[in-house]
């Protein structure tokens, strides 16, 4: 496009273009700013707790093995000395011969041997000591970082999505033309309106427009004219919304701005006593 062609109005519709696109695009930094600074607390928190665990899993292998080494210690005391009575010879034993030892008959041998022999107590012989390991406490896991639910996520994106789309659709209305371009006769219409300051009916504008047609020597038919400002009525009314009916005493309706309306949406009653009177 060149320079040359732009008009006031399609420069408006550029200025109003660039600067809802600047304004999507400074929502977005926004947003991502904050999930940013989420992420970076997130990641503070996990980096804290874990010096914490390596602590405790040192505390409890060392409880372990300062309470485990002196139980060995004295099981295996206990071990040696039994082994050692087992092995000691009998004085008392006469030596042994070889083959298979003769059951003995005598009631003295059978004594020696009781007395010799390591006394046994009634009962179910006692269990060894076991061995009591102290636990310390159990090592902190190490937390993972906590991850966004994915419905939060989605409703996140959603709701940026729907904003964006927003303000491109509001831009694109405002850097469209609205409507058709008026022309030479919806502006005649218009400022007959503004100039008499009261509702017109068509007459009324077809009244002005043959003067306007005889002033200028315009080459245009009686008929022809009337379909022009037909089709610039119905335009500002329907398409425009830049003329607004109004009730008129007879036959056909009369037509006004929209800024001469109330609050209910009629128009005020100053630009109605003209025509009634």
């Amino acid at each position: 496009m060149k320079k040359d062609h732009l008009s006031a109005q399609d420069l408006d519709a550029l200025i109003a273009r660039y600067s809802s696109e600047i304004r999507v695009l400074t929502y977005q930094l926004q947003q991502s700013e904050k999930l940013l600074d989420d992420v970076k607390k997130q990641y503070d928190s996990v980096t804290k707790s874990a010096p914490k665990a390596s602590v405790a899993k040192a505390e409890t292998t060392e409880t372990v093995v300062t309470t485990a080494a002196p139980a060995a210690k004295e099981k295996a005391k206990a071990k040696v000395k039994a082994k050692a009575k087992a092995n000691a010879p009998a004085t008392d034993e006469p030596k042994k011969r070889r083959g298979r030892p003769r059951k003995e008959k005598s009631v003295e041998n059978g004594t020696a041997a009781a007395e010799t022999a390591p006394k046994r107590k009634r009962g179910r012989p006692k269990k060894e000591a076991t061995v009591v390991v102290v636990k310390g406490p159990k090592p902190v896991k190490e937390s993972k970082p906590v991850k966004e639910s994915k419905p939060a996520k989605v409703k996140a994106i959603k709701g940026i999505k729907k904003a964006t789309t927003e303000l491109r659709s509001l831009a694109d209305e405002q850097s469209k033309p609205q409507g058709y371009r008026l022309s030479e006769w919806d502006i005649f219409i218009l400022n007959t309106l503004k100039s008499a300051k009261k509702v017109l009916i068509s007459a009324d504008f077809m009244t002005k427009a043959k003067a306007k047609v005889k002033k200028e020597n315009l080459n245009i038919d009686e008929q022809t004219l009337n379909g022009k400002l037909n089709r610039s009525i119905h335009k500002l009314v329907n398409k425009r919304m830049e003329l607004v009916k109004a009730e008129y005493p007879g036959r056909g309706n009369g037509y006004g701005l929209p800024e001469w309306r109330d609050e209910s949406g009629n128009i005020q009653e100053k630009y109605m006593e003209k025509i009634k009177a």
